[in-house]
């Protein structure tokens, strides 16, 4: 089964990877029969995606634009830009005792598939976390019908919880 999954990555890796040039600037060339229309995006989408567990609530923010342009010699290319916050609040009033809270974050795009993750210590100051992530062109957008999850280890318990937008 192990092997399945690895072929089956290795598989897709090598059809995306010839289906698109990379050029500079992150910018991706594509044909005249690419759809464009895909990515219309030029005037920014906000999505803020929340979920909660018993003892903690999350939300992700995420400010993005992408459009299609097209250079001197005809080419059209594909650019995003964007930036993403996650906030991490824990419900309780005794936020002080906790010790180490340790989480593991996953954008969870098209199929299920955890295409950026990101695991780290919380620091909480006033029982709140908050961290940017990814910004500019390199980010991850996430969909307004895709989800993250997020999974919360301290004092030997563990939540996990579902972001999702409302």
């Amino acid at each position: 089964m192990k092997y399945r999954v690895v072929i089956c990555f290795l598989i897709c890796m090598l059809l995306f990877s010839s289906c698109t040039d990379k050029t500079r600037d992150n910018k991706t060339e594509i044909t005249e029969s690419t759809d464009r229309s895909k990515a219309k995006n030029e005037n920014g989408d906000k999505f803020i995606f929340s979920g909660e567990s018993e003892h903690w609530e999350a939300i992700f923010y995420e400010n993005f634009t992408e459009k299609w342009e097209q250079d001197d010699k005809g080419k059209w290319h594909y650019i995003k830009n964007g930036s993403q916050e996650l906030e991490m609040i824990f419900k309780g009033v005794n936020y002080g005792e906790l010790g180490t809270v340790k989480y593991k974050f996953e954008l969870i795009i098209g199929d299920g598939l955890a295409v950026a993750s990101r695991t780290g210590t919380l620091i909480l100051k006033d029982g709140v976390h908050r961290e940017i992530f990814d910004s500019g062109d390199s980010i991850n957008i996430l969909r307004e019908d895709e989800e993250a999850k997020i999974e919360i280890k301290w004092d030997n318990k563990v939540e996990k919880i579902i972001l999702k937008t409302k």
